[in-house]
């Protein structure tokens, strides 16, 4: 292996492990989740899991972004309650 392949493979390898490690936190802090959070939870996940086996990317990108708009709305609630009792 040459050196510019060797530093573009560590670099990917590295990228890769961190998104890993990511992932598996994702799951963890699922697994914490109840009720109607964790089957949104669930159902995101599947959906996006479908699209990569189908290949469709750019509807994987959909649907992290709604989840990232679900978690956002969930975290903005949580943070007015907690701003109305002077936590933040």
């Amino acid at each position: 292996m040459d050196t510019r392949k060797a530093i573009l493979t560590y670099m990917y390898a590295e990228r890769i492990k961190s998104e890993l490690i990511i992932a598996s936190n994702l799951l963890a802090t699922m697994d914490t989740l109840d009720g109607n959070e964790r089957l949104g939870a669930e159902r995101k996940i599947m959906e996006a899991i479908g699209k990569v086996k189908l290949h469709k990317i750019s509807e994987i990108n959909q649907c992290i972004s709604e989840a990232l708009s679900l978690i956002t709305a969930c975290s903005a609630g949580a943070m007015k309650v907690l701003m109305s009792r002077q936590f933040i």
